[in-house]
């Protein structure tokens, strides 16, 4: 699994996003890569020896879904937000930096362990930073209140969806993109 998000708007950005989408979905990429830390550090290369200043914030991972064992990778990405069944939260990660921005940047694997029931939320800052009509973030606490309540997943999901286009009724400012596995 992986979610990216990419600085910038516009076509520049919507071309890195193709890219990358493409790179990470191909199998033979994907088999190279024996860590989620490796892929990180391969892009993150890539990236900088390109020489212009391309960067963006991503989550890739491994999760056996047999016996629920997990690892990711953190690159400047939001933490990710494992809810257990009983409705309580750990934050994950570290936090890491962006892919593309520092040359020596190094990158740490988070284990994590999915056990029936639970699930894994990764977002996009675009979800904690979306604004009111006030400037008023939608925040952490309100992400949080939402994933404690009893639902499942798809509904959790719709909920999600329903609250940030009731905080911002228009169009958003930034991406707002949200998987839970």
């Amino acid at each position: 699994f992986f979610m990216v998000d990419v600085a910038g708007h516009g076509i520049a950005a919507a071309m890195l996003s193709v890219y990358l989408s493409k790179t990470l979905n191909h199998v033979d990429t994907m088999k190279k890569m024996a860590t989620p830390t490796a892929l990180a550090s391969h892009l993150n290369n890539e990236f900088i020896q390109d020489g212009e200043l391309a960067y963006f914030t991503m989550i890739a991972g491994v999760l056996d879904s047999t016996s629920g064992a997990g690892r990711f990778c953190q690159a400047g990405h939001p933490y990710p937000l494992l809810r257990r069944r009983n409705g309580e939260l750990e934050q994950l990660g570290d936090g890491g930096f962006p892919v593309g921005l520092l040359p020596e940047a190094t990158y740490d694997e988070v284990e994590f362990h999915l056990n029936p029931g639970d699930s894994l939320l990764l977002y996009t800052d675009g979800v904690t930073e979306c604004e009111d009509a006030a400037g008023q973030f939608f925040g952490m606490e309100r992400l949080s209140a939402l994933l404690r309540r009893e639902s499942a997943p798809e509904a959790l999901m719709a909920q999600l969806e329903t609250a940030l286009h009731s905080w911002h009724p228009s169009s958003f400012a930034d991406d707002v993109s949200a998987l839970m596995i």
